[in-house]
């Protein structure tokens, strides 16, 4: 479940990151579902 939390707080922070970024949101997805793949294995 700790690994959840910190998904979630991960998430809110490129949310962030995104605001001030527009136009990187692409990049974003790509680099957070492969980040959720690579948890998987």
């Amino acid at each position: 479940m700790k690994n959840i939390v910190k998904l979630e707080q991960f998430v809110v922070l490129k949310e962030k990151d995104l605001q001030k970024i527009q136009g990187g949101e692409s990049r974003v997805s790509d680099i957070l579902l492969d980040f959720l793949f690579r948890r998987k294995k």
